[in-house]
């Protein structure tokens, strides 16, 4: 499931989170979740598998224009997560969560429903005092924020800053590794191996 990822207005945006799929998907059978929202569209899914091991499930829903419609739409997202989890012929052994604000804090609810194990890969900068998104966020997203972190069996970062930032805002020093943004990934390449093993 992931925050960022490319979208048919954006296919640039969260490209490296799709290489990221393409890449485990070599070694794992893989299955990414993306709902984007657009002003004016309809509700749809588009079911993507041109890589081997790989099923994209990109789904559109309408932009809500009310925190009603918000609503329904978290209520729709959250069931849509739970129905491919519980309905699905691939069977998951875990949720992996790729940065978790916005996606995690609306699907709260399938990932603790789904009592799958969590395991998070954050790339965004708001943790930083540089940029303190997160910490202008409400409380109640900061405090969905924090559960995640804290429930997820391990926390990857895009680099050894981010993972410190990561295990000092949330004390979570014990369950923090560093797995690097992949462009191409050779076999060769033992330090990105080493580190995907150790999760």
């Amino acid at each position: 499931m992931a925050s960022w990822y490319p979208e048919s207005t954006d296919p640039v945006k969260g490209l490296f989170v799709r290489k990221h799929a393409i890449q485990m998907a070599q070694l794992h059978d893989v299955c990414v979740v993306y709902f984007e929202m657009h002003d004016g569209s309809a509700y749809g899914e588009r079911i993507i598998n041109d890589f081997q091991g790989l099923t994209e499930h990109i789904i559109t829903i309408p932009r809500p224009s009310s925190f009603f419609e918000l609503l329904k739409s978290v209520a729709s997202m959250n069931s849509r997560l739970l129905k491919l989890i519980r309905d699905s012929e691939l069977k998951f052994d875990f949720i992996h969560l790729n940065v978790v604000y916005p996606a995690g804090v609306f699907m709260y609810p399938a990932i603790i429903k789904s009592g799958l194990p969590l395991l998070i890969t954050e790339h965004w900068s708001g943790y930083f005092l540089e940029d303190s998104r997160y910490f202008k966020l409400a409380s109640w997203k900061k405090w969905v924020i924090t559960k995640l972190l804290k429930r997820a069996v391990a926390v990857t970062a895009v680099s050894d800053v981010l993972r410190k930032r990561i295990a000092d805002v949330f004390g979570l020093t014990d369950k923090t590794v560093v797995v690097p943004n992949v462009v191409t990934m050779p076999a060769e390449n033992k330090s990105f191996h080493k580190n995907v093993s150790n999760v």
